[in-house]
């Protein structure tokens, strides 16, 4: 004879972050390979940045730490960050590229929540 247990109640279930910028995954998250595993990428971030953006800056968060806006104020504003990121790291090539941006830059403007474009296009613009 078989006997049937009562359905508990569903719990709810921890949600997802994004490995990108740690935002939770509800609606819409894409899996990606990142590097040799496979990761969770929520909506925004997959609409923003490119599948090689988001292979290179999941690899930097792994090396370094942090994630993507970690460090973004609501006061200060990009225009200031990209300029004190040149001033600190001396940067001043016009045709600059993002594969020629120094890697502790490119890091620093990604926890700011400046993307890889933002950066160049900013650089580019304090330098004309």
């Amino acid at each position: 004879m078989m006997i049937q247990e009562p359905i508990k109640r569903k719990t709810n279930l921890p949600v997802v972050q994004c490995r990108i910028c740690h935002n939770d995954t509800k609606k819409q998250s894409k899996i990606v390979k990142l590097g040799n595993n496979y990761g969770i990428i929520c909506s925004e971030c997959s609409k923003m940045f490119s599948l090689e953006d988001i292979d290179l800056m999941y690899n930097m968060f792994t090396a370094f730490g942090g994630y993507f806006g970690m460090l973004k104020d609501t006061v200060s504003s990009t225009y200031k960050i990209i300029t004190n990121l040149v001033k600190e790291y001396n940067i001043q090539e016009k045709d600059l590229k993002a594969t020629e941006v120094d890697v502790k830059v490119l890091h620093k403007a990604l926890l700011y929540g400046i993307t890889p474009r933002q950066l160049i296009q900013g650089v580019r613009l304090l330098h004309e």
